[in-house]
């Protein structure tokens, strides 16, 4: 009768499961990597953006849902700013992804006056003109904003750009070194 004997097969094993965790613990690493920058460019997008209204939006960091990383945007001005508001700015998203996620053409929210200058009454934002109300010559105390609307912000799209070819590759670069 032939015996053979195999040695070793233990070690092999706790090397190869050694490995996966490495690699896992990597991918990770350069997961959180790159949401970190989308994230860094989406808040100073966020916060700079030029708007004719109150700027709520709050980006939160990143974090772990199960197996996904996630950025929020949060705020009841997210989708105006993100996308814009109004009829004289590029038309941006394209109307397929405008169906999408939802949103209405330039000037189609609300009552659908959007299609030239319009007012109201509110925070003038960063973009707004704000001028008094008067009637019959007598001022009323009161202030309304002038807009044409805001231009899209872009900041989450801005973010996502990070996530270009050449990027990833030398951000993988450094983090599987």
């Amino acid at each position: 009768m032939l015996s053979i004997r195999v040695t070793g097969f233990q070690t092999t094993i706790r090397d190869l499961e050694n490995l996966i965790k490495t690699l896992d613990d990597k991918v990770k690493e350069l997961v959180e990597r790159l949401m970190r920058e989308g994230y860094d460019i989406a808040s100073v997008k966020f916060a700079d953006a030029k708007y004719a209204g109150r700027n709520d939006v709050i980006v939160s960091p990143p974090i772990w849902e199960g197996n996904t990383m996630v950025l929020r945007a949060n705020g009841d001005n997210v989708a105006f700013i993100e996308f814009g508001t109004g009829s004289v700015f590029e038309d941006y998203p394209e109307p397929a992804m405008r169906n999408k996620v939802g949103a209405v053409g330039r000037g189609q929210y609300g009552k659908k006056q959007g299609k030239g200058t319009w007012v109201y009454v509110g925070d003038a934002g960063n973009l707004g003109y704000v001028r008094a109300i008067k009637k019959r010559g007598k001022d009323k105390g009161q202030s309304v904003v002038e807009t044409v609307g805001n231009p899209p912000a872009r900041a989450m799209y801005e973010a996502s750009l990070v996530l270009d070819r050449e990027h990833i590759e030398a951000v993988a670069r450094e983090v599987f070194k």
